[in-house]
């Protein structure tokens, strides 16, 4: 039953993913770093918008998964950053951009911060638009603190 009502939307919001990490490697493949910075912020975006279209099975996702496969989303979505973030390390290293490589217990502890950030307004029962403002505000944080330690 719980995984009848929260399938559909964990795999709108994998496939929604999947599209954003193409777009940002395809951009980064190109050389194209500020597009790939403005990517992640729109994605941010995409994704509030994703969750409050959906808002009830997302919150029967993050409050209610004890018991169920479901129980490490965050996780989950934190390992997929991860892999992202490594394809990201060997294209800047194919490319000869020189970059900062952080260990990957660093990017699972900066990643799993964001995505608890995301899902907080979730948690929280925030408005529609003050999870989108907020959001706004925590890529726009993550951005510059990733290019502050990547060295990008």
């Amino acid at each position: 039953m719980f995984s009848a009502l929260v399938d559909p939307v964990v795999d709108g919001i994998m496939k929604k993913y999947d599209i954003a990490e193409d777009i940002c490697l395809s951009h980064l493949s190109d050389g194209d770093l500020i597009s790939m910075w403005e990517i992640s912020s729109n994605t941010g975006k995409e994704f509030i918008e994703y969750i409050y279209d959906n808002f009830q099975s997302f919150k029967l996702l993050l409050q209610c998964s004890d018991g169920t496969r479901y129980v490490d989303f965050t996780n989950w979505m934190t390992e997929k950053e991860i892999v992202a973030n490594l394809k990201m390390y060997d294209l800047l290293e194919e490319r000869e951009i020189a970059f900062n490589r952080i260990s990957s217990k660093e990017l699972h502890m900066l990643i799993h911060s964001f995505f608890s950030c995301m899902f907080e307004t979730v948690l929280h029962d925030y408005k529609r638009e003050e999870a989108i403002n907020y959001m706004c505000t925590i890529t726009s944080f993550y951005s510059a603190g990733w290019k502050k330690i990547l060295g990008l």
